[in-house]
């Protein structure tokens, strides 16, 4: 659904990014590890980063809106 939604609205994206700059967070990251599992075609490892992804993506929107 959190993936559904970022790609129906083309403003959230930005938006996002903003919100992990503010908190310190580098989704580059996240983005090398999901890339390295399709690359080493493992959907496994791509899975679970893709899931950790939007974990953190989610605990950063809830840091930036409690600071």
């Amino acid at each position: 659904a959190a993936v559904a939604l970022i790609r129906q609205d083309d403003q959230l994206s930005p938006v996002l990014e903003h919100i992990r700059k503010q908190v310190n967070s580098a989704a580059y990251i996240d983005h090398r590890k999901i890339y390295q599992g399709i690359a080493g075609h493992s959907p496994v490892t791509a899975r679970q980063a893709m899931t950790e992804h939007i974990d953190k993506l989610i605990d950063d929107v809830e840091k930036y809106y409690q600071a």
